[in-house]
């Protein structure tokens, strides 16, 4: 995380570990994007990527934690722990995106 901050870049990974937003704290950093995409197949991140990017600009996921799944995405702004709203995709974005599921 620390190569990604310093080189002003969005860390995107399948590993689960950075869902822990207290020891991976997205402070300071470009955006950290957790696959949860179960296979892990290329097409299917590739679109959920997309997805994201379509709702989202990059300078949005600044600070911020996201896990994206198939048909969804979590987006935490901070890493105070919280559970947030469960909304597909398809249902928009809210406003205030800050613990919602989309």
């Amino acid at each position: 995380i620390q190569i990604a901050k310093s080189k002003k870049l969005i860390l995107l990974t399948q590993d689960k570990d950075f869902t822990n937003r207290l020891i991976y704290k997205p402070d300071g950093s470009y955006g950290i994007v957790v696959f949860r995409i179960r296979p892990p197949q290329t097409d299917k991140i590739c679109k959920a990527l997309g997805s994201l990017l379509q709702n989202i600009t990059p300078k949005e996921l600044y600070g911020k934690t996201i896990i994206l799944e198939e048909n969804s995405i979590l987006i935490f702004k901070n890493w105070v722990p919280t559970w947030p709203n469960r909304k597909s995709i398809s249902e928009g974005l809210s406003p205030d995106c800050r613990h919602q599921r989309y």
